[in-house]
């Protein structure tokens, strides 16, 4: 709101001649004032986008991955994460697809039923590893009853596949309790702090690459000290 608020302020001072910009935070500004403007413009626009997203998929034997999952996207909404929530159960493989690459990420939770993950819960991950780029941030999650395979097999062929981890896979067994509740919490926050740092650092690399193809920028990249000037 902040952000949409100076912008409309830009567009109030665009017809006027200004000579000049004189912050109460920082120095009188005399040159480029259009430069200025555009980029503190588009500096603006950016911060009213949309928030980043996050695909939340799980199945459920007998409601505890739910609790899991459910915690997890209170985190990820108090974090201002918009969640998108899909039961596998009920998922079109479509839409599936489709909700995952509109997604900055992707967590996925399983129960562990003979060993083995949900058909599901199966089915899901062949369609994530056949579909989604491998530049999304990942995390695993389930409660299970005794061994928990279905969480390892998640895990290794994520793994296998070259995707990054926001937070260590969660391994609950049984019912929740409120300690599990509260790794959920964490793990979430963990996983959101991660995908804004990673947003950052997509965001710099074109600016980056801007400088460089500057001439003056290369220039003054070869000056590695006063004693060069």
């Amino acid at each position: 709101p902040q952000a949409k608020q100076v912008e409309t302020a830009l567009d109030l001072i665009d017809p006027l001649p200004l000579k000049s910009l004189a912050p109460g935070h920082g120095p009188l500004v005399r040159y480029s004032l259009s430069r200025l403007r555009q980029d503190y413009r588009q500096w603006c626009q950016h911060q009213a986008q949309q928030p980043l997203r996050v695909a939340l998929l799980y199945a459920s034997a007998y409601g505890n991955t739910a609790r899991l999952a459910d915690a997890i996207a209170q985190a990820l909404n108090a974090a201002q994460i918009a969640v998108e929530a899909i039961n596998c159960e009920q998922a079109d493989p479509n839409t599936l697809v489709d909700t995952l690459s509109q997604c900055d990420g992707f967590i996925i939770g399983s129960p562990t039923l003979g060993g083995h993950a949900p058909v599901q819960i199966q089915t899901a991950l062949g369609l994530i590893l056949a579909n989604v780029p491998k530049t999304k941030l990942v995390g695993v999650f389930g409660a299970y009853g005794w061994s928990g395979e279905a969480i390892d097999e998640l895990e290794r062929k994520l793994k296998d596949a070259n995707y990054t981890f926001g937070f260590e896979p969660l391994r609950v067994r049984f019912s929740p309790d409120a300690a599990a509740l509260e790794a959920c919490t964490a793990a979430a926050t963990q996983f959101a702090q991660r995908l804004r740092k990673r947003q950052k650092q997509q965001e710099a690399r074109p600016a980056i690459a801007e400088a460089y193809s500057d001439r003056t920028a290369q220039a003054l990249g070869r000056v590695i000290g006063s004693l060069c000037v």
